[in-house]
């Protein structure tokens, strides 16, 4: 209870919850490694449970990166890749090679929708979401410099290093589980066939992980080029909420880039599927 009091009185304790509260407002917002993202893995699902594991997987391994990156934080590592002014940019590329794995695993499904009510291999493998998620968590954005540059140099001592952004992470994963889990519920609300719903999901999955991975490896190799400009790039929405302040790199390439595409290839893959099975 003293060493309560103690954190209490040093305002920790408000820096943790504040910590868990940026989480989930953070994986509300659109960014490239949130919702948008969790869509295009989660629709290769076609149940709430199984979109709700995608967004857990995605998620799970960005709340164990963001918990290693606020203990270096906290011994003072974290600025060493903050200093790399090309560095999000070099994750792009590997967030867009991971991301086209993941379609062309979807497209190698394709002929195997027969299976699928056998198989839940069937799905993107979980390895991928999880990798994917590490390594996007690796990125600097506002929330990131707020949790490793004021709450977790603030620690008590190393053996709390880590809290902040592991609680950071736990609020993301909140959201992310969440909206993973409505795009699986209303897929199975759509009173289509298993093998419908597969192809549905397959087919959506592979267009967007492909098409927005490509878009993620060309918006890593400009911004290498030319780092300076593209991270000044931005237009002020004056929405006074991180992630929807300004319309950047970032959002483009998670809303324009990701989540509108995926709408779009879900609405040809929907009609195309009735027509394949015969639904009304």
């Amino acid at each position: 209870m003293e060493t309560l009091a103690r954190l209490a009185e040093s305002g920790i304790v408000f820096g943790l919850v504040s910590a868990f509260i940026l989480g989930v407002l953070h994986g509300l917002t659109p960014d490239e490694h949130t919702w948008p993202i969790t869509f295009s893995y989660s629709v290769g699902s076609y149940s709430s449970r199984k979109g709700a594991l995608v967004g857990l997987r995605f998620s799970g391994a960005f709340t164990l990166q963001r918990a290693i990156a606020s203990e270096l934080a906290y011994l003072g590592f974290s600025a060493l890749f903050a200093k790399d002014i090309g560095w999000n940019f070099k994750l792009y590329i590997l967030i867009g090679v991971v991301m086209v794995l993941s379609g062309f695993y979807l497209m190698h499904l394709q002929g195997h929708l027969v299976k699928v009510r056998q198989r839940d291999e069937d799905h993107v493998p979980s390895f991928l979401p999880f990798l994917h998620g590490f390594i996007a968590g690796w990125g600097f954005g506002a929330y990131a410099i707020v949790i490793y540059t004021i709450v977790a140099p603030h620690m008590p001592g190393v053996a709390w290093g880590w809290i902040p952004g592991f609680l950071f992470g736990i609020g993301t994963t909140v959201s992310q589980i969440l909206f993973g889990a409505g795009v699986g519920l209303w897929m199975q609300r759509q009173g289509l066939t298993e093998n419908a719903k597969a192809y549905i999901a397959k087919n959506t999955g592979t267009l967007t992980l492909i098409g927005a991975g490509i878009l993620f490896v060309i918006a890593g190799i400009v911004g290498i080029a030319n780092p300076t400009v593209v991270n000044n790039f931005g237009i002020p929405t004056h929405i006074p909420v991180w992630n929807l302040d300004a319309i950047d790199v970032g959002f483009l390439l998670a809303v324009p880039g990701v989540f509108i595409p995926a709408v779009l290839a879900f609405a040809y893959s929907f009609r195309k599927a009735k027509l394949i099975y015969n639904q009304d």
